[in-house]
């Protein structure tokens, strides 16, 4: 129960009420179209046609909205999120640490406390859906295995490949290499023909159920393009410098990533740990995930400019392995000097950077939140102090990192950003009463779309980039150059003109 509380707080806290930002305005804006327009073919950004991303995040955020746009909003947004965070904790759960020990929590916990989770796990952000649908994939192709069912393990682990593809299009990266060396490679898993050309058909179909629509009523060539544009940017398109830095600092990266579980790692420096850990892959299970975590590793070698979170489909499989380490070399052991030597630190040090940092919020809020996570920090702090005795020192203090690392970022780095980014509602809720109802709202290019969001939300209307001809409403950043039209009023860095093409 007190586990379940700090999580609750992590990855939930402001759910529904900070701000949207970074990418969530990009989201609720598509979203919120799709929604006005009747349009969940062409997924559109202010009018245009929007090539970055696939559509199955956007109609998540319009079902989850009930199809109403003004329902459209930090929750709806999140909460796709959210609910793929807990997906995956459950499937790792389930599947535990090998085909025949059964259900166990630690990877769950594992999972759950990975420092970056925080991170890409509270906001509305695409990677975590992407993985849900990668891990649901890989969860199915093992209890198809488990359980004799090639319909399972070929196919509908593909059709669940299908669904990640429209999430984002490299599903099937993180898929069949993994899935297709393990069964060259074991004996355990077998190869079945049949099931896995229905599962190709299926896959195809379900990618088809999109694009063959997309590619009657929008920019088909385009979308393609992006793609390959993308693709070549982050690889071909890389100069030497980059490469060289890349090398130097990929390892850091991946130790980032899995931080603070890559400290696991150090068992290796232990001749009795390696020896204890021989045999680790032989068990199915731990040779998908295996595979799965070194192929991660070995394609982002090659991806210069690599970010921790482009590893984030890869760490459900690396929480298993982690699991099954610590399953194998930790050792219950009370210590405790330690948490008493923890619990002293965080209690100094969390206070004095919640002051420095949550400076910007009224001070009453400031103090509540101060004194919830420093109190959850110690919950958390005697929550590992009983699971030293039980589970082992290593996983109960590397848990308790994890989980003081979630309650800092959620309760002080968040509450921060969330009220920095209530500047862009309150120009919204400035300027919002004198946009004309009657005439076409146009985004001045490069406007920040977190100003666009609540504008267009608080309206509840569409804004296009294009001007119209005739008389329109501009709004955009107060900067350089001409006005495009008469100044009606500035609002926190943004303006609202009146325009006329005609003139």
């Amino acid at each position: 129960m007190s586990l379940a509380v700090i999580l609750v707080f992590v990855y939930g806290r402001g759910l529904a009420s900070d701000p949207l930002r970074w990418e969530e305005p990009r989201r609720a804006l598509v979203a919120m179209e799709m929604i006005h327009r009747g349009d969940y073919v062409v997924p559109r950004l202010l009018g245009e046609p929007y090539l970055n991303k696939p559509p199955a995040q956007s109609w998540a955020i319009a079902l989850l909205s009930g199809l109403d746009a003004r329902r459209v909003g930090p929750l709806s947004v999140r909460l796709p999120t959210l609910l793929a965070v807990a997906g995956i904790a459950v499937l790792l759960w389930r599947l535990g640490t090998s085909s025949r020990a059964g259900p166990d929590p630690l990877p769950a916990l594992v999972f759950l406390t990975f420092g970056i989770l925080p991170q890409y796990g509270r906001p509305g952000e695409i990677d975590l859906l992407f993985t849900f649908w990668v891990t649901a994939a890989l969860a199915a192709f093992e209890w198809g295995r488990r359980r004799g069912t090639p319909a399972l393990q070929w196919a509908g682990s593909q059709g669940l490949v299908g669904l990640g593809v429209l999430t984002k299009g490299l599903a099937p990266l993180f898929f069949h290499p993994p899935v297709l060396a393990v069964t060259w490679r074991r004996r355990e898993v077998r190869f079945a023909p049949l099931a896995f050309a229905g599962g190709l058909l299926l896959l195809l179909a379900v990618v088809a159920a999109w694009v063959v629509p997309y590619a009657r009523l929008g920019p088909a060539l385009a979308l393609g393009d992006r793609l390959v544009a993308e693709v070549a940017q982050r690889t071909v398109a890389s100069g030497g410098s980059d490469a060289l830095r890349h090398a130097v600092t990929y390892p850091l990266v991946l130790l980032g990533a899995a931080a603070p579980w890559s400290l696991v790692t150090l068992a290796l420096l232990r001749p009795r740990a390696r020896a204890t850990l021989r045999g680790l892959v032989s068990d199915p299970w731990r040779a998908l995930c295996g595979a799965v975590g070194l192929w991660a590793v070995v394609v982002f070698a090659f991806v210069p400019g690599t970010l921790p979170r482009y590893l984030v489909p890869a760490l459900p499989a690396a929480a298993v392995l982690v699991a099954a380490v610590l399953r194998r070399v930790d050792r219950p052991r009370d210590v405790p000097w330690l948490w008493v030597g923890l619990g002293v630190v965080w209690l100094v040090a969390l206070p004095g950077v919640a002051r420095e940092r949550l400076s910007p919020l009224p001070p009453a809020d400031a103090a509540v939140l101060t004194v919830s996570t420093t109190l959850l920090g110690l919950l958390a702090l005697g929550v590992g102090r009983v699971l030293a005795r039980t589970s082992g020192v290593a996983f109960a203090v590397l848990l308790a990192a994890g989980l003081l690392y979630g309650l800092a970022y959620g309760g002080v780095a968040e509450a921060r950003t969330a009220e920095r980014y209530r500047a862009f509602e309150e120009a919204a809720a400035d300027l919002a009463p004198l946009v004309r109802p009657d005439v076409p709202l146009v985004v001045q290019p490069g406007t920040d779309r977190r100003f666009t969001w609540p504008l267009a939300h608080r309206l509840d209307r569409l804004l296009v980039e294009r001007p119209p001809e005739g008389p329109h409403d501009i709004v955009g950043a107060v900067g350089p150059g001409p006005p495009p039209g008469r100044l009606v009023r500035e609002s926190g860095g943004f303006a609202l003109w009146r325009a006329d093409r005609r003139r």
